[in-house]
């Protein structure tokens, strides 16, 4: 699932980012960034600047506008949402965190006695896109996403996730606007 775009002057540095699973038994994640200047060779790295969380396939977004290049990576009930930018065609990158998710890195598979609010339920970014515009502001845009931590009658305990109806609308994030809390999705 990579996300590509090109940068620099002539639009000759290509930059990839890209997750893969690994499914010999237990299913792992990983996340990659890729760069090349001339489509033949390239450096292949982890993502920069992330730490250990991994993203799923359709959790990531690329744009580029001259030198600069964002990432953003949302999907966030198990991680916080974040941009990490290059403003020199991808030689060095600096993370924001865009919502800071409280319960960042819990293992959901295991459940536990997290409990979002009255109704049980958070509101956190899923699926989203970034641009950058020619002042070098990032601009993302999601779908808010409704996660709840309480099994259904007759279900184990888990994480769910909603889709559909459950969706709770778009919503909007330039770099201006700082970090962002639970509450502030709501």
């Amino acid at each position: 699932w990579p996300r590509v775009v090109t940068s620099g002057p002539n639009h000759d540095i290509i930059h990839v980012i890209c997750a893969t699973q690994d499914t010999d038994g237990d299913s792992q994640s990983y996340d990659f960034y890729a760069k090349s200047t001339d489509g033949e060779n390239w450096v292949v790295s982890t993502v920069p600047a992330f730490g250990d969380e991994h993203f799923s396939a359709d959790n990531y977004a690329l744009a580029s506008n001259g030198n600069t290049v964002v990432m953003l990576y949302s999907g966030a009930y198990a991680e916080d949402a974040f941009i990490i930018k290059s403003t020199d065609n991808g030689e060095s990158w600096t993370r924001t965190t865009i919502w800071d998710n409280p319960y960042s890195g819990m293992n959901w598979d295991e459940g536990g006695d997290v409990e979002f609010g009255d109704d049980h339920t958070m509101y956190c970014p899923e699926n989203g896109a970034v641009c950058i515009d020619n002042n070098g502001m990032v601009h993302c845009a999601f779908s808010v996403m409704e996660i709840a931590n309480y099994a259904p009658e007759g279900q184990e305990w888990g994480c769910y996730v909603y889709s559909g109806w459950g969706i709770d609308g778009i919503f909007y994030w330039n770099e201006n606007m700082g970090t962002l809390q639970p509450h502030d999705w709501t």
